[in-house]
């Protein structure tokens, strides 16, 4: 009998023992108790979270805090305010309002935060990690809002009659100006005279004369930022020249756009249309005689694409005339008819786009086709992201397009498709502005709402005045100059009521008009 209560009680202590420990841990980590010797975790600062009011004698100095003068003690906890609200649930413009109303935006300077492992960055927002900060080192912001007037490029899509596809229609709007504007990441302060250009970082570059340099909203394949000067070459016809920033002006670049464009061109961060597997692409240039049936012989120039592994190992041969890299596993591709289809990773074509079937009787013709133009407007196209890409889909009479090669069309609209080429069904009368960040903004009778890649809204279509998301927020708001800034979420990052301009997010940095005077902030994260 004591030989088995010898082995019953060798066998439980340990087990008693271990389950003292998991207990007494469990409690620590509820916080029933806690050593002192140890240290809490300290929590990540985010929107959820603001944090306190910089003090004003470093935030205004226009001179980089120090580490000294920023450092909060060891453990402190940020002051918990109460965040507004997800704007999911807002319906009309006094609820922005009130749940907005006594959110305080009053963030810290960047480089208190650089002191606690936060860094600018050009990721998507993430409110478990990123947060905006005042940026340091921008003593020379204007008082002014904007010095001059000046002209903005508004695109319209029209069908010139019920069988023609839809062609661009440009106008121009005068507008004025900023004094303060971004581009990926620099900052150009503009007089209407002279621009300066500041880097993030506050740091003066260099300044050049107003209208002698153009951003062209496209980068290198370095990840520069490009410039546009207007030259005369050699034979007497101008032409753009290209140029990037160096350490005492601008310095001519090899920037090829043919080569090197990522197809769109706006203010778009370092990792925008870059392939997000080993795969890259590989062009050749051809020339090609064409010769018409009365024996005219005409010279044509053509690019032709491939993808490779390297350039001694190709996956396909030179068959695009136009080529895009692979994301999420998927590439972009254009054939001689300029039809777009998709490649997988393996070089085949991932799901058929060319379709015939009945349309109202009709036998018709289906495929995809690139945007009409290439600006911000047709952000979405190309690439996929969250599963999802925009493409645009017409629809043709077969008969005309095989027997009298005349076009007739019967339907020409933008739409999304996922990755298996079906389309994602979009609520009925709303037209599609953008594709970004697994958000999709979408306009009906002229006003704007956000809807993220599962079908659910972010925010009400309430809003009279809309941007895309880029880098994990947007900015969005109505004709009075109400201005807010939400996260892919739909939680306010940048309340309403504080600022009559915001900026997008160009690279990490935000520019803000407050009525009185300009504000430059970062995007921070801590990652790990």
């Amino acid at each position: 009998m004591k030989h088995h209560l010898y082995h019953i009680t060798r066998r439980a202590v340990p087990l008693l023992l271990l389950a003292a420990i998991c207990a007494a841990a469990w409690l620590y980590a509820d916080g029933v108790y806690s050593f002192t010797f140890l240290q809490d975790e300290v929590p990540l600062p985010s929107v959820s979270s603001p944090l306190p009011k910089e003090d004003s004698t470093s935030a205004q100095s226009g001179k980089p805090a120090t580490p000294a003068d920023t450092a909060e003690p060891q453990g402190f906890t940020p002051i918990q305010l109460p965040p507004p609200d997800s704007l999911r649930t807002a319906l009309n413009r006094n609820d922005v309002i009130a749940l907005c109303k006594g959110y305080s935006f009053s963030p810290y300077t960047a480089s208190s935060l650089a002191v606690d492992g936060f860094v600018l960055s050009t990721e998507p927002y993430d409110v478990s990690h990123s947060i905006f900060a005042k940026a340091d080192g921008f003593p020379m912001l204007p008082d002014t809002r904007s010095y001059y007037d000046g002209y903005k490029t508004i695109v319209n899509y029209v069908r010139p009659d019920e069988k023609s596809a839809p062609v661009p229609q440009y106008s121009y709007k005068e507008t004025e100006i900023l004094a303060v504007q971004l581009y990926m990441g620099l900052v150009l302060v503009d007089d209407g005279y002279t621009v300066q250009l500041y880097n993030s970082d506050g740091t003066f570059a260099f300044s050049y004369t107003y209208g002698e340099y153009s951003p062209a909203y496209t980068r290198d394949k370095k990840g520069n930022p490009v410039f546009t000067k207007r030259e005369i070459g050699e034979d007497g016809a101008y032409y753009d020249a290209c140029y990037i920033p160096g350490e005492a002006g601008m310095i001519p670049s090899d920037y090829d756009d043919e080569l090197d464009g990522r197809g769109l061109y706006f203010d778009y961060p370092p990792s925008y249309g870059i392939a997000d597997n080993n795969l890259m692409r590989l062009a050749t240039r051809q020339t090609v005689i064409n010769r018409d049936a009365e024996g005219v012989e005409t010279v044509e120039e053509k690019t032709l694409w491939a993808f490779a592994y390297s350039q001694y190992s190709r996956l396909t041969g030179y068959k695009f005339t136009g080529a895009f890299d692979f994301s999420e596993d998927l590439a972009a591709v254009l054939n001689e008819e300029g039809h777009l289809y998709y490649l997988g990773k393996y070089g085949y074509q991932a799901f058929n786009t060319l379709k015939n079937y009945y349309y109202y009787e009709r036998y018709v013709t289906e495929y995809l086709l690139p945007p009409l133009t290439s600006g911000i407007e047709s952000l979405g196209f190309y690439y996929y992201d969250h599963g999802l890409v925009r493409v645009r889909r017409q629809v043709v009479d077969w008969y005309g397009i095989t027997y009298i090669d005349t076009l007739r069309v019967a339907v020409d609209e933008d739409v999304l498709i996922n990755k298996k080429g079906e389309e994602f069904p979009i609520p009925a009368g709303f037209d599609i502005v953008a594709y970004s960040d697994g958000v999709i903004l979408l306009e009906k009778d002229g006003k704007y709402g956000y809807m993220d890649h599962t079908g659910q809204w972010i925010t009400q279509p309430i809003f009279e005045v809309a941007r895309p998301f880029i880098e994990g927020c947007a900015v969005a708001g109505f004709h009075d100059g109400t201005t807010l800034m939400i996260d892919t979420a739909g939680n306010v990052v940048i309340p309403a009521g504080q600022y009559y301009h915001i900026s997008d997010v160009s690279s990490g940095v935000v520019s803000a008009w407050n009525g009185k005077n300009w504000e430059i902030f970062h995007k921070m994260a801590r990652f790990g």
